[in-house]
């Protein structure tokens, strides 16, 4: 057996080595005059220089397939096939020998006819390594099932996954509870992280100076316990948006589900004295989605007023008219005080809904998600990412 399985890995092995390389044609060639159709759609991009092999498929028709790229510092690597797989670590030697260079990438198509065409396109390679690590859930992709998820964590420089947490080992129908909004401090890699535990055993688990602990945000001030997470980038602080969310099931046109607040307010956690503030509370607003500057003094969120007529007990009915700006609210670490907001983001007077602010670590741009109403943007597919600059508006 072992040596069928030793003569099998070769053959195999052989296949992949013969797929994997190519000739250039050089005969009966004609240029397309345009980038080839690719998934995912990797042209005209910045490569992270130690970012794990960017594999793709082309999408135009043809028989056989050729693919080169060729570095402006040098450099080579080909691959044949419509299915393009790049060796990790030859991948990884081209990208570092250019670093802060052009990547020039030559796609070529054999039709029925013999002929080939060139598709081509260009990516340039960052000078700088991006972090190794992302977090994120692993969920079958539906509404209904929240018990058969984990906590995964990726190595972006490879392909490389491992579970952080796994909540189908603890569910069972007596006990059933979703975890959502894991959430590290990734700005001192100090492994300090959060997420939030609903239903069975509710509450927040905070991971910190080695250390894991349950804490219950809800106080008698406060709408909820805290469910989206900014932690702050100096202090032992966490803002966080307190929200009463709500699902609404279509069961005609193309929209599948809605999910919306009846109410959402900003809250402030002080992880050394176990203590939780309200940031902003105003009854006639729904404020969410946290995010610091990376100074730490000055805090960003999404607010909307409620439509005309409608409040927390009604606005299923107004649900499409629900839009949200973004704000900032200034900060000061010695007394941990926030001043009144000013809107940074002003659009919701003109039929947009702006929401997700992130900041850049220089603090000069503000990236943000933007859909023509609501606040759960993902099943918005009409959605798309705005960039404004701080200093310029």
């Amino acid at each position: 057996m072992d040596y069928i399985l030793k003569c099998l890995s070769a053959f195999l092995c052989a296949i992949y080595i013969a797929g994997c390389t190519a000739s250039v044609p050089v005969d009966n060639v004609t240029d397309a005059g345009t980038a080839p159709e690719i998934t995912p759609d990797y042209t005209g991009i910045v490569i992270p220089p130690n970012i794990a092999p960017m594999n793709f498929e082309i999408v135009n028709p043809g028989k056989e397939y050729v693919t080169r790229i060729t570095g402006a510092d040098g450099g080579e690597l080909t691959a044949a096939g419509r299915v393009v797989k790049w060796n990790i670590d030859d991948w990884h030697k081209l990208l570092e020998a250019n670093r802060g260079k052009t990547l020039d990438y030559e796609v070529y198509v054999k039709d029925d006819s013999g002929k080939w065409k060139r598709y081509t396109f260009s990516n340039t390679v960052a000078p700088d390594d991006i972090d190794p690590y992302i977090s994120y859930r692993l969920i079958e992709p539906s509404y209904e099932q929240y018990a058969l998820l984990t906590i995964n964590q990726r190595d972006l420089t490879s392909f490389d996954e491992d579970v952080v947490f796994n909540n189908t080992l603890l569910n069972d129908d007596s006990r059933g509870f979703c975890i959502n909004c894991h959430v590290p401090r990734n700005q001192y890699r100090d492994g300090s992280s959060q997420f939030h535990v609903r239903q069975f055993h509710g509450g927040t688990v905070l991971m910190t100076d080695g250390k894991v602990r349950k804490v219950n945000l809800k106080t008698d001030s406060t709408l909820a316990a805290g469910v989206y997470p900014a932690w702050h980038p100096t202090l032992n602080l966490i803002a966080y948006s307190v929200n009463t969310t709500k699902q609404r099931f279509f069961s005609v046109g193309d929209r599948k589900v809605e999910v919306y607040d009846t109410k959402s307010d900003m809250i402030l956690y002080d992880i050394d004295r176990d203590e939780v503030r309200n940031i902003a509370a105003d009854t006639t607003l729904q404020e969410t989605f946290p995010a610091w500057h990376p100074d730490g003094k000055r805090l960003y969120y999404s607010v909307a007023a409620y439509p005309e007529g409608v409040g927390p007990g009604n606005i299923i009915e107004k649900y499409d008219s629900v839009r949200y700006d973004i704000v900032y609210r200034d900060f000061d670490p010695e007394t941990y005080r926030f001043s009144r907001p000013d809107t940074i983001v002003n659009v919701a007077s003109s039929g947009k809904s702006a929401l997700l602010p992130r900041v850049s670590p220089d603090g000069r741009y503000l990236l943000y998600s933007m859909a023509p109403f609501g606040t759960f943007h993902i099943w918005h597919p009409e959605s798309d990412l705005y960039v404004v600059d701080l200093e310029t508006g």
